[in-house]
């Protein structure tokens, strides 16, 4: 194998296995001069963005990236943890001591960052003591300087009281629609038949439900942003925001692109009514009808649910402290749900209801309290399994990170058509979903990749790593190892219909064959060990990690790409397999004739030899 191929190869793994990890993004910097001005630019837009990974002593050229190495990287990781404690250099010290490490990839030494994703009440990152002049944002993998409105609606952001909890002095029982309330009260009336506030007057059940308060302390009392968004009179609310418009569109013709509408509902009320207006609208044709008996729902289909929870979604979830509009659309396709305000929870958490963080938790609370509103952090995840238990498109979220505005589209498409489950029935009988979605991607699309694959099967992004890496160790894609990012194309063997790869070499242990193109890349990461004859513990751990992350490997292999007694090498795997870094093949079966082992990421450790 050509030596510029091997360090390619290598770069690329390095950094499919960073984007195994939490963070998907990756940025180089030559650095030869010591730590880059720019560097800190970048940190401050990971932090404050999706967190990132930061590559110091690797360049990029004409889309490829190439390993320079540092002349001194252990004085560069001093000097960057010595000014990441500095709060002139950077308000507040993202990293922690496991976030740089010294690798060494081809004999030379890199330095690895990681950057998290800065917590919500801890934004803005900036550097150079000033919020306005050093706050960065990451957008198209690019550091960006942020505006003053941007700081300061991080700033809003930060703050631990709910924005919708605020006292709005001057509006009081007056401005609130009378017809609403009563409708509303009627509702938590015939869910909670026992409450004692069923017994309150208007002014007393508003204030249980957080409609309205006061201040003990200054005595300041009025409707709460909550109440008045809920409840208010359009007087009211425009009063308080200048442009409030959650707008509904139906477009019954997606080929005219001139064609704005067919139908509208420029809704300016409050936002009891327009969940009122706009489902009965949104819902309308659909198979079962929604009804209520009671404030019971019954005959939903899951579309229904879907729908409901949507839009309650976005009338609970936007930042109404800007002036942009939601927006719903529904063509023949699908659904479309925007509104401003972009997640304040990572994706994942967000797919999976792990943690929930509601801009406005008074909006959810009554909401619920009318039977319209999940729990915290409950409603996404709803809104995906119904819509994929139906067989239909993974729903596509933007968290909002570069516009600020939350989007959730929803296809009407099935998830594989039938032509596609004959081409994958003729490539292997055995998948799993993510499988199928990554090889059906990469046929329609000319290429897979994580963040791609994340997004389509709800999946944590390490466990796609695994995937991908997978279904490339088995020959049915294959990297392209270029830029800053792991991506995946069909293999050459799958592109021209052969059902399994034929270019294989077969294992020392003859337990099975292999693809010539891993066996060689498996020789070339051997050489660390083979080349030497006194090696270092740490550095055989790392190795016999990285290989067995490679494909399957029995005891034999190892010896043969390493050139160790078999007896010590065992003693090494062993080891391994005790602290969790490789598994067996069989694991129920230690002692299976033809036991293998079997690692799906590469460990963080440094490859160097004595």
């Amino acid at each position: 194998m050509p030596i510029d191929t091997a360090v390619n190869n290598l770069l690329a793994i390095l950094i499919e296995r960073l984007q195994g990890s939490e963070t998907l993004e990756v940025e180089v910097k030559l650095a030869q001069g010591g730590i880059p001005k720019s560097l800190w630019e970048t940190v401050s837009a990971f932090a404050n963005t999706n967190g990132g990974w930061i590559l110091l002593g690797v360049k990029e050229s004409n889309n490829m990236l190439e390993i320079e190495g540092l002349f001194n990287p252990s004085k560069m990781l001093d000097d960057f943890y010595n000014m990441l404690r500095n709060p002139q250099k950077i308000n507040y010290p993202i990293c922690n001591a496991q976030d740089a490490r010294i690798e060494t990839l081809d004999e030379k030494e890199i330095l690895v960052i990681r950057v998290p994703e800065a917590p919500r009440q801890q934004r803005p990152v900036y550097i150079n003591g000033n919020p306005y002049n050093g706050t960065y944002v990451r957008r198209h993998t690019g550091d960006h300087h942020c505006t003053k409105p941007e700081v300061d609606r991080m700033m809003r952001e930060a703050s631990d009281v709910g924005a919708d909890s605020a006292i709005l002095p001057g509006f009081n029982l007056d401005d609130i629609d009378q017809d609403a309330l009563t409708r509303y009260r009627r509702l938590d009336q015939t869910l909670h038949p026992g409450e004692p506030r069923n017994t309150y007057d208007d002014l007393r059940f508003l204030t249980a439900v957080g409609g309205y308060g006061r201040e003990r302390g200054t005595g300041k009392e009025g409707l709460t942003v909550a109440g008045l968004l809920l409840l208010g009179t359009d007087g009211a609310i425009r009063e308080w925001r200048s442009r409030h418009l959650i707008d509904y569109r139906v477009v019954l013709t997606e080929d005219d692109p001139d064609k704005r509408w067919d139908d509208r509902v420029p809704w300016e009320g409050h936002l009891f009514g327009a969940f009122e207006n706009i489902y009965l609208r949104l819902t309308a044709g659909l198979a079962t009808a929604f009804q209520l008996q009671g404030a019971t729902r019954i005959e939903e289909s899951p579309v229904h649910i879907v729908l409901r929870e949507a839009l309650v979604n976005l009338l609970v979830h936007a930042d109404y402290a800007v002036p942009e509009a939601s927006l719903i659309v529904r063509t023949p396709s699908g659904f479309l749900f925007r509104n401003p305000g972009s997640s304040r929870i990572a994706e994942f958490d967000l797919l999976h209801g792990d943690r929930s963080d509601p801009r406005n938790p008074e909006l959810v609370r009554m909401f619920r309290l009318i039977g319209l509103a999940e729990e915290a952090g409950t409603g996404i995840p709803k809104i995906i399994r119904a819509w994929r238990e139906l067989g239909l498109e993974m729903p596509k979220i933007d968290a909002g990170t570069e516009r600020y505005e939350f989007t959730l589209q929803l296809r009407q498409a099935h998830l594989l058509s039938v032509e596609d489950r004959r081409w994958l029935k003729n490539l292997s009988s055995q998948w799993n979903e993510a499988e199928q979605l990554a090889l059906v991607h990469a046929k329609h699309h000319s290429y897979v990749d994580n963040a791609t694959l994340t997004r389509l099967t709800g999946q944590h992004p390490a466990d796609i790593s695994k995937v991908l890496v997978g279904l490339r160790n088995r020959q049915f894609l294959q990297m392209v190892s270029g830029g800053r990012y792991a991506c995946y194309e069909l293999s050459s063997q799958v592109i021209s219909g052969t059902r399994m790869p034929t270019n294989t070499v077969t294992l020392p242990s003859k337990q099975e064959t292999i693809p010539i193109n891993i066996w060689n890349e498996l020789m070339q990461l051997g050489t660390v060990i083979r080349d030497h004859r006194r090696v270092n513990r740490l550095t055989l751990e790392t190795v016999i990690v990285q290989i067995c992350t490679l494909a399957p490997l029995g005891v034999n292999d190892i010896e043969t790409i390493l050139q160790r007694k078999k007896q010590y090498l065992l003693k090494i795997i062993r080891a391994l397999i005790a602290s969790g870094r490789i598994n067996y093949f069989y694991p129920h079966q230690p002692n299976h004739p033809r036991q293998k082992y079997i690692a799906i990421e590469i460990v963080n450790e440094n490859v160097s030899s004595q």
